[in-house]
C-alpha cells in the first residue's frame, strides 16, 4: 500500500482470505539545548562551564553528553518526562531539573555550587568606613530550638567545636571558626547555627554604632559558600524581596549540619527561613 499523507493506506484487490495489518512506530527523538552554570562565590556571579557532564534519564532510557562552550545540544530525548543532572569536579548540582522536551522552547539551565567538604567552616563579619563597630552573635541549637546557647568571646569552645575569635579593634573582622561542624551536637541533636549582627549601644570607638555597610561571608575550607551584605543600611527581605532598613540588629541566616545555608528575615528573626538567592 501507499500512504496518502494522512498515514492512511489503501490495500486494493483483496481476496476473501484473512488480512493481518501490523503497525510499528519508532519512538520520536527530540533535541534540546542546555548549559551548565557554576556559581562563582568570589565574584557573586555564575559562569558557563565547559567540560561538565549532563546526564539525562527517562524511565529505563538514559544518556550522557559533555558540555561545550556556549550551550550544548542534547539529542535523542524521548517525548516523556526527562530528568537532567549536571556533574563537574569540585561542584555539586543544586537540583535535578525535570522537563518535557517537546515543550521546551528555551535553553535549559543547570546550576552547580562549590562542593561542601570535610574541611572546617568560617563565618567572617566585616564592615566598611560608614560603620563604626559591630559584633557577630552566634546561637547554637538543634531542631526548632535554634537559640539554646549563645556563643560569646568568653566561651570559645562548645561541644568540642571551636568558636568565636573576637577582635579588639574597631575595624574588625569578627571570625567564627568551626573545624568539625558535621559532628557538632546539642542535646544529641545535630547542631543548627543562627547568625546575628549587632551594632553595640556602647561603642568602643566613642560614637554610637550604626549598621550601615556590613558583610557576612561563610566559607567551607577555601570556598566561599554564601555571602550576605548590607549596603547603605538596607538589605532585601527574602520573604518578598523588598529592601528593609536593619537598624541596630540584623538577623543574617541559619546553617544546618549538612552545610545548607538559609536566609532569615533581617528585622524579624529566623523563626521562618528562606532559600538563599545566589
Amino acid at each position: 500500500g501507499v500512504p496518502d499523507g494522512n498515514t492512511i493506506f489503501e490495500v486494493p484487490c483483496l481476496g476473501l482470505g484473512s488480512l493481518n495489518i501490523i503497525s510499528r512506530c519508532s519512538p520520536v527523538a527530540i533535541a534540546i539545548n542546555a548549559k551548565v552554570l557554576a556559581y562563582d562565590t568570589e565574584a557573586s556571579k555564575v559562569t558557563s562551564v565547559t567540560g561538565a557532564i549532563i546526564k539525562w534519564q527517562s524511565g529505563k532510557r538514559s544518556g550522557v553528553v559533555t558540555t561545550t562552550p556556549g550551550f550544548t545540544a542534547v539529542h535523542g530525548l524521548p517525548i516523556g518526562k526527562v530528568h537532567l543532572t549536571p556533574e563537574y569536579a569540585g561542584y555539586d548540582s543544586v537540583k535535578t531539573v525535570s522537563i518535557y522536551p517537546s515543550k521546551v522552547k528555551e535553553i535549559v539551565t543547570l546550576l552547580m555550587t562549590p562542593k561542601v567538604t570535610s574541611k572546617g567552616w568560617r563565618v567572617v563579619l566585616s564592615w566598611g568606613r560608614e560603620t563604626r563597630d559591630l559584633d557577630l552573635w552566634a546561637y547554637l541549637g538543634y531542631g526548632r530550638r535554634t537559640r539554646r546557647y549563645r556563643i560569646s568571646y568568653k566561651n570559645k569552645k562548645k561541644r568540642g567545636v571551636m568558636w568565636l575569635d573576637g577582635h579588639r579593634s574597631r575595624r574588625g573582622p569578627d571570625t567564627l571558626r568551626i573545624p568539625n561542624w558535621s559532628k557538632c551536637r546539642v542535646c544529641r541533636g545535630a547542631c543548627v547555627l543562627t547568625l546575628r549582627v549587632v551594632a553595640p549601644r556602647k561603642c568602643r570607638c566613642r560614637r554610637p554604632a550604626v549598621l550601615k555597610d556590613a558583610k557576612v561571608d561563610i566559607f567551607n575550607g577555601d570556598n566561599l559558600m554564601q555571602s550576605f551584605k548590607v549596603e547603605k543600611g538596607r538589605i532585601k527581605d527574602p520573604r518578598d524581596g523588598k529592601l528593609v532598613t536593619v537598624g541596630r540588629n540584623w538577623w543574617v541566616g541559619v546553617m544546618h549540619a549538612d552545610g545548607k545555608i538559609l536566609s532569615c528575615r533581617p528585622k524579624h528573626g529566623c523563626r521562618t527561613t528562606y532559600a538563599t538567592s545566589r
